[in-house]
């Protein structure tokens, strides 16, 4: 015992090795001296866009690698341009579009009537201010820009081009020349049941394309939302709103964005949604259309409640129906499916596309009854241009008439 008495006690320590961390590849929103907006793999400039699926720079460490992958992105930088019509390989330049018209102005941006000067095509020009103080608005810019040059399909607004050009970035889209189908809604007061199932096909064959194959839920479905050509095509537009909900299984929202009106119940709460929460706002728009009326109390209509009133009425009231004597009951039963308050019951626009109504009335792009209708209800835009050109006409005979007297008088002296 005595041996272990006179032994000294070692001084206690302990060895703190730090690890280094390895670093985030989280790039913020940053814009150069030259004025390229930057985001990851997005660039977007007053010469254009570009976003690189693949990130060319990753894992390529070696300097003939670097050397073969420099040019092309040189090479890209260089042409920052996006083609239309068709395929023909025709360039849009920010400077080329002229004869603006204010189509739409809100909070978020302009929607600008513009001509393409080269070709004579007419497009819409959606110009937003960039905010670089405020992260979500920004964040939420260069979202809308991923989206709508991810997307393609025939019921969703194809986009032509985008540019970033002193604080604003402007985003070129196709024209759609019939409007929305809240311009359609004030002129018609109505719209038909057979055309509101041509609608219906179509945008849920958008919803189809968006949620099964983006894994993308819209958010923000109303009748502003919805444009329409003269050719019979009801398509999808304004991304604003919209985020990616699946990684590798889905990933539940818990914010909530958009029209609060149109939101389906789960949203309104604060609750987690997915994808059928499009769809609850699909039927409250097709209520509307069909009846002339939003279908809640006049005193949400015009913003006279408080928001947890609005959030009581739509939680715990029954959701509105359509009258089966105006309507028939395929349209009826489609509605109600579309407005199914719990939505682990409501179904998704991959099941509702297969409704015996919706297959009653489907149709693909550019359909003759949605081209007829609009033909009848909307204002030819034919005669306006020749009309235009006829004025055009007798301003050029005035002007030659009066030079020839000018000439006359000049001789005399």
């Amino acid at each position: 015992m005595s041996r272990f008495r006179n032994k000294k006690k070692r001084p206690s320590f302990s060895i703190t090795i730090q690890v280094p961390k390895e670093k985030e590849e989280k790039e913020g929103i940053t814009i150069s001296n030259t004025g390229t907006l930057k985001d990851g793999d997005l660039r977007i400039s007053k010469r254009g866009i570009i976003i690189n699926n693949e990130n060319l720079n990753k894992n390529n460490n070696n300097e003939k690698d670097k050397e073969k992958i420099q040019p092309v992105l040189d090479k890209v930088q260089n042409t920052l341009t996006e083609t239309f019509g068709d395929g023909k390989g025709i360039k849009i330049k920010l400077e080329d579009l002229t004869d603006h018209v204010v189509l739409g102005q809100g909070a978020s941006g302009v929607v600008q009537r513009v001509v393409h000067e080269p070709t004579s095509s007419v497009l819409a020009l959606k110009s937003i201010k960039y905010d670089s103080s405020s992260t979500k608005k920004s964040k939420q810019i260069i979202q809308e820009l991923r989206i709508c040059f991810k997307v393609s399909s025939p019921f969703i607004v194809a986009p032509y081009a985008a540019f970033f050009d002193e604080g604003n970035i402007h985003i070129v889209l196709e024209y759609m020349d019939a409007g929305t189908l809240e311009t359609l809604l004030k002129k018609c007061g109505t719209i038909p049941e057979k055309i509101l199932g041509k609608i219906a096909s179509q945008v849920l064959q958008g919803f189809v394309h968006l949620h099964d194959e983006h894994h993308l839920i819209h958010r923000d479905i109303k009748p502003s939302n919805l444009l329409l050509t003269r050719g019979g095509t009801c398509k999808i537009s304004d991304f604003g709103v919209s985020s990616k909900e699946l990684i590798s299984t889905i990933k539940q929202a818990e914010t909530w964005v958009g029209t609060v009106t149109y939101m389906s119940p789960e949203r309104i709460r604060g609750q987690p949604y997915s994808f059928n929460s499009d769809l609850f706002s699909l039927g409250l728009t097709l209520i509307e259309l069909a009846t002339g009326k939003f279908p809640m109390p006049v005193e949400i209509q015009k913003n006279k409640v408080t928001f947890w009133d609005l959030m009581n009425y739509i939680t715990n009231e029954p959701s509105p129906t359509l009258d089966r004597n105006k309507f028939s009951d395929k349209f009826a039963d489609f509605v109600d499916k579309c407005l199914i308050k719990d939505p682990e019951k409501r179904p998704e626009a991959s099941t509702l596309i297969k409704h015996s109504w919706i297959k009653k009335h489907s149709c693909n792009e550019e359909n003759s009854t949605l081209r007829r209708y609009l033909k009848k209800n909307l204002p030819s835009v034919k005669k306006k241009k020749k009309k235009k050109k006829k004025k055009k006409k007798k301003k050029k005979k005035n002007d030659k008439n009066n030079e020839n007297e000018k000439e006359k008088e000049s001789q005399k002296k």
